[in-house]
């Protein structure tokens, strides 16, 4: 192989092994660092309160938030090296980027205050941003169906239905666990947290997929 091919190569297999390792290390840093809290509940609380401000967990989610999300956008640079004339996995890197931007911003600079009400002006920052972040990475996964032409697009629609599900479940139990303002119902961090890992599980699954 050209010398310079086969450097080309390995360049794109570690960037896109960077998604991989980004993965890995936000989900190791949620569960480990939310055992870390006395009588954290996984289930009913937020996956947010980890790096809320003047909590102990705080400094190593801004860490870790930080690594995870310049891991992605080395990632989004594998993908974008892979992608040849494919505009939909184009977009997929571009929207993966916006995604780990979003969540730096929001969790470096703009956490959520868990002694003020979720509508107080500091925390509807963190919410917006936070959502503004998750509506990117659902576009990932959207483009994703679009831009994969093997199993991995059925992954990607699977994804999507359970999003669609959960939004519908969610709907019909209580309104008031969709606010985006106000009281968390007693379910939020479950409602996060398959989020989350759902997102989490179809980045190593993308990264492997490209390599």
């Amino acid at each position: 192989m050209n010398p310079a091919l086969s450097d080309f190569f390995s360049l794109r297999v570690i960037l896109l092994s960077c998604g991989i390792i980004a993965a890995i290390l936000y989900g190791a840093a949620d569960l480990l660092l939310g055992l870390t809290i006395p009588d954290y509940n996984f289930a009913s609380q937020s996956a947010s309160v980890l790096n809320a401000s003047g909590t102990s967990t705080r400094t190593m989610m801004v860490i870790t938030n930080f690594f995870a999300g310049t891991l992605l956008l080395a990632f989004s640079v594998g993908i974008w090296m892979t992608s040849n004339q494919i505009w939909t996995l184009k977009f997929v890197a571009i929207f993966i980027s916006a995604n780990a931007i979003f969540s730096i911003i929001a969790s470096t600079f703009f956490p959520i205050h868990l002694d003020q009400p979720m509508n107080s002006p500091a925390n509807k920052i963190n919410v917006i941003l936070m959502f503004i972040s998750v509506l990117f990475y659902l576009m990932a996964i959207i483009t994703g169906f679009f831009a994969n032409h093997n199993w991995f697009r059925y992954v990607s629609l699977g994804i999507i239905l359970l999003y669609l599900v959960l939004f519908i479940i969610g709907n019909v139990l209580g309104r008031s666990q969709l606010k985006f303002f106000g009281e968390h119902g007693p379910i939020v961090g479950i409602q996060e947290r398959t989020m989350i890992y759902t997102w989490l599980i179809w980045l190593i699954l993308q990264a492997v997929v490209l390599m």
